[in-house]
């Protein structure tokens, strides 16, 4: 592994710090996994970072475990980022000249540039964009414009952005475990690289990935990314209300919500809590469908 690239991806959830390293091919086309590890996370919740200190030290937990399981030094990370301030916006931009042009990708740079100040606030951050329905002279649709000669181009442009904040806040965490932020990654961009094929993204397909504290939703058409968002409901809302509704522990909500899958075709079962009391398999189905119904009538309403 003398020549190889190697990268760290570093996500930090809400219940769990996960690292993968990978080598990556001689022309960065293909990662192979060397590695992956997960260890509790501290001083987060919701996707709000509540203990920095406690935070970092859960990320240098991660460090030393893979550095230990690979002999690799850490230092540089890809950092994923997710959670509920992350929404996206498109603007349709037109430029105009005195005089037939011919499109360059500078034209094309300069459409991004207009829409990301005409839609950017103020402590919002771009992390993906992508531009579409693009238009020459006011023609059809065009792929491809560069090369084409014209007075006018006009184009689709989709921007997806996320609190600086946040970001700020994430990366201080990851600065005090010693580690150096290599870029950002937007989490269900990356899970709709590594899962959909290109035809799934040029017919249109919906990802949807769910996760501890948040659902993040990502669309494609025409092999366009055009739209993202993410929920705040995820797993820990089904273990939270367990607790809430029948007065028991997060350990025993927890330890329930891992046996439901083994009990799935039993129509008649109890739970045991506290002790010698007992939860039946049918009010806690009735607790887990009401909080999938609530998820999915969420994910519908966002697509």
């Amino acid at each position: 592994m003398e020549n190889s690239i190697i990268k760290f991806i570093l996500d930090v959830g809400n219940s769990k710090i996960k690292m993968l390293a990978g080598e990556l091919s001689n022309y960065g086309e293909k990662l192979r996994v060397l590695k992956y590890i997960e260890v509790p996370s501290r001083g987060i919740k919701k996707n709000v970072i509540e203990n920095q200190i406690y935070l970092s030290e859960s990320i240098a937990d991660a460090v030393r475990e893979m550095e230990s399981a690979t002999g690799l030094e850490v230092r540089k990370v890809i950092l994923g980022i997710g959670g509920t301030n992350i929404y996206s916006k498109t603007k349709n931009v037109k430029l105009s000249f005195s005089e037939e042009k011919v499109i360059t990708e500078d034209h094309i740079t300069e459409l991004f540039l207009t829409a990301e100040k005409e839609l950017k606030q103020k402590a919002e951050k771009v992390l993906e964009s992508e531009i579409y329905n693009i238009r020459v002279n006011n023609s059809g649709i065009v792929k491809n414009p560069v090369g084409l000669t014209g007075r006018e181009i006009q184009a689709d442009v989709h921007l997806i952005f996320v609190g600086e904040n946040e970001i700020d806040e994430l990366t201080e965490a990851v600065n005090r475990a010693k580690l150096e932020v290599d870029s950002i990654v937007l989490n269900p961009y990356a899970s709709a690289k590594a899962t959909l094929m290109e035809e799934d993204k040029t017919m249109g397909v919906a990802l949807i990935d769910i996760g501890e504290g948040t659902t993040d939703i990502i669309i494609y058409k025409n092999n366009k990314l055009i739209y993202a968002k993410s929920l705040p409901l995820g797993g820990m809302h089904y273990v939270s209300d367990l607790e809430y509704i029948f007065s028991i522990p997060k350990s025993e909500a927890q330890e329930i919500i891992k046996q439901i899958s083994e009990t799935k075709d039993k129509k008649e079962f109890n739970f045991p809590i506290n002790g010698n009391k007992y939860i039946s398999i049918g009010n806690i189905r009735k607790v887990i469908d009401a909080r999938t119904g609530d998820l999915v009538t969420f994910i519908k309403k966002a697509i």
